[in-house]
């Protein structure tokens, strides 16, 4: 699938295509924006030109009545940004600089979790690069067809935990998600994990191991977030190992499994992004579909001992402590899987 998405191809509006996805797509993103109250977003109309006018004199432009993509203005990214359905990222940076700028504007548009299927959760999201704008990501709908912005009593930026995954490491390593190895498709998952995408290799679970730096590291005290937090250190509990079955892709990666933070806190470098897969931890049957223990159902980074992650609840985005995340809820049966780095 592509990497980046042109908000349109062609002119629309006066002048221009008065139907058609691209048509769609803007009538759409003035309806988020405000400046368009119909319902209809299949026809340019009357009420479209006034809405498109509007929108070009909020922004300092002279009235304008139809949209042009090869126009050497940015009035198609003020719209998105509007519209509310674009990500900034930090122009030129690399690594965690890169990451924690996507994360702390993640953050502060207060990103739902969504995952279609689930009650409450808003339809899936795929993530694009802005096309023509290094800087911008934006989120669209996902499907087979034509991909179009939600409708305006939606959120506009919204992500599940491949997709939200899938951007970090591709932000960590290039900046952006504009271009290979990022890829926007979310067929990843289970036995097939998303990092090979980026080249990461499986790490094994070390049976033993000397002293690690984390062992003279002390405490985060106060979270980005500025709440208290348990330290990194705090050691979950182990698990039992992973039920596999015989002929299981699990099979293939028995000795990948981690069991409690402390053994992966003694593989994961400080200062590096991991990708960590949670794991069921015997068979279970989910949608009338049986998946094999050691199955991949979580998508999770790591950095310097905590789990940054997208998930069902609200807030949807977290940073927790390893050791803490691990013995939480259901999660208290899951194994590991680490990645990396990035």
């Amino acid at each position: 699938m592509a990497a980046t998405l042109k908000i349109i191809t062609s002119k629309v509006g006066e002048g221009g295509q008065k139907h058609g996805p691209d048509v769609r797509r803007v009538l759409q993103l003035l309806s988020r924006a405000g400046f368009l109250a119909s319902k209809d977003d299949k026809l340019w109309t009357n009420a479209a030109t006034q809405a498109c006018k509007a929108f070009h004199r909020s922004i300092g432009f002279a009235e304008r009545t139809s949209f042009d993509p090869t126009e050497k203005s940015d009035a198609l990214l003020e719209l998105c940004k509007k519209a509310k359905v674009v990500l900034p990222l930090k122009l030129g940076a690399r690594g965690y600089e890169a990451f924690s700028a996507f994360w702390a504007e993640a953050v502060k548009l207060n990103v739902p979790y969504c995952w279609g299927g689930i009650p409450g959760c808003i339809p899936d999201r795929v993530a694009y690069g802005l096309d023509g704008y290094q800087h911008y990501q934006v989120l669209n709908l996902g499907g087979k067809g034509p991909p179009y912005f939600p409708d305006a009593g939606e959120p506009g930026v919204g992500m599940n935990c491949i997709s939200f995954v899938n951007l970090a490491l591709s932000i960590w390593r290039t900046g952006s998600a504009h271009a290979a190895p990022y890829d926007c498709s979310q067929a990843a998952g289970g036995f097939e994990p998303i990092s090979a995408r980026y080249g990461m290799a499986g790490i094994s679970c070390p049976s033993s191991d000397p002293m690690s730096l984390w062992d003279l590291r002390g405490p985060l005290g106060l979270s980005g977030s500025g709440t208290y937090v348990p330290s990194p250190l705090q050691v979950s509990q182990v698990r039992a190992p992973v039920r596999i079955a015989l002929g299981s892709p699990a099979a293939k990666v028995v000795n990948d499994y981690f069991y409690s933070s402390d053994e992966v806190l003694r593989v994961a470098n400080q200062g590096s992004l991991y990708y960590v897969q949670w794991c069921y931890a015997s068979e279970v049957t989910k949608n009338a579909k049986t998946l094999a223990g050691g199955f991949g159902h979580h998508d999770t980074v790591l950095y310097d001992g905590d789990v940054y992650e997208i998930n069902v609840g609200t807030p949807a985005l977290r940073r927790n402590p390893l050791g803490w995340r691990m013995n939480r809820g259901l999660a208290k049966t899951d194994a590991l899987r680490v990645y990396g780095p990035v």
